[in-house]
């Protein structure tokens, strides 16, 4: 399998680093340069077994620095259009891997209230679509750095245009089953702010991903809104956006067989050192890093 890993990203064809521990193969590529803030990016990654099957995945993500913040009050407000990351269904349907969440700034309702931010996510194609299993369905994930525990409301302002297009799951932490209670729907040709009646519950302070699924497809969606206010209803635009915060460094490290695995999120130059004192030294490296373990200690770092 190793030999056939083709690595696409941004349209172009790539040469990843491949490294293969058991039936694991890892495949990794790290860009020449820093990429554009905020910038939207696509890998597609192939590949086919010793029976002549062919494999794809792909996947678009954002980049940020930063992290949204839930303020003091409990509130956690963004821009549909600021996911950080959209993965793509996996049915071998040819017909269902066309849906995707795309950005628009064209007004789809001229005689209504417009969008908010930079524009909106039109999920299409609006072909009456509404696939079963959520890893048929494409998914939007965004983090966020929670201050309180407890219960969560999940607000969000969309738009449908008839009632076969009004309506998404969401989950926190891909822990919920898709189902009807995970569902906001009741959207309409204008927009509109809705949420479902089931509460996310956070179960600790710090970051989280709130994802949003496709239930039906040719949905609009505008903003996302969380709070802990139950009561709490919001109109027209909404608040603005909310704050940004630092993304945390983090770091992890667990056995994979015979090897030792090392991957990291966010910013940070990893470094290893035989003691805990150092010397430390930089690894240029992209993650995650596979070791075979040598000599009694080894320890890693991150350096921001």
């Amino acid at each position: 399998v190793s030999n056939s890993v083709q690595l696409n990203f941004n349209g172009q064809a790539v040469t990843p680093g491949i490294t293969r521990t058991g039936a694991v193969t890892t495949a990794s590529y790290q860009p020449p340069g820093n990429l554009p803030y905020l910038s939207l990016n696509t890998a597609v990654w192939s590949c086919s077994d010793t029976n002549g099957n062919s494999y794809s995945k792909s996947a678009t993500f954002r980049t940020k620095r930063t992290v949204l913040q839930e303020d003091a009050s409990g509130f956690a407000v963004v821009e549909a259009e600021d996911y950080d990351l959209q993965t793509p269904p996996t049915d071998p349907d040819a017909t269902v891997p066309s849906l995707l969440f795309r950005f628009s700034d064209a007004n789809p309702l001229p005689t209504k209230i417009d969008y908010s931010g930079d524009g909106y996510l039109h999920l299409t194609p609006n072909a009456g679509t509404a696939p079963d299993q959520a890893a048929f369905v494409p998914r939007l994930d965004y983090q966020v750095s929670f201050t309180h525990t407890g219960t969560n409301y999940l607000w969000a302002r969309g738009a449908a245009m008839d009632t076969g297009a009004d309506s998404c799951y969401f989950a926190l932490d891909l822990n919920q089953i898709v189902g009807l209670e995970w569902r906001i729907s009741g959207f309409r040709n204008e927009w509109t702010w809705s949420r479902s009646a089931t509460p996310l519950i956070v179960p600790s302070v710090g970051l989280h991903t709130v994802s949003i699924w496709m239930r039906e497809d040719g949905l609009y969606m505008d903003k996302l809104l969380l709070t802990t206010n139950e009561f709490y209803r919001p109109e027209d635009l909404g608040p603005a956006e909310s704050a940004l915060s630092a993304l945390p460094l983090q770091l992890k490290i667990y056995r994979l067989g015979s090897s030792v695995v090392v991957s990291w999120d966010g910013l940070g130059t990893l470094q290893t050192a035989d003691n805990i004192t150092g010397p430390w030294t930089d690894l240029a490296c992209p993650s995650p890093l596979v070791e075979t373990p040598t000599g009694n200690q080894k320890f890693y770092r991150l350096r921001r």
